[in-house]
């Protein structure tokens, strides 16, 4: 069982909100406020290795 994420009060714009499941996401934009492209690279890079490896485990169902 995962722990219940909690979520924070953010300071971006809403950027999406959808639902997965039971689940509402809500999309903003303050993780690149302010943010050069490089920055912003690597923040897509460490996502993209955290999803991958969610899902190399078995844990994304």
């Amino acid at each position: 069982m995962y722990p219940k994420i909690r979520s924070q009060k953010s300071e971006g714009n809403l950027v999406e909100k959808f639902n997965l499941g039971n689940t509402q996401i809500e999309i903003y934009n303050d993780a690149y406020k302010n943010k050069t492209k490089e920055e912003i690279d690597k923040i897509l890079k460490r996502i993209t290795y955290i999803v991958q490896n969610e899902i190399k485990n078995g844990r994304s169902k």
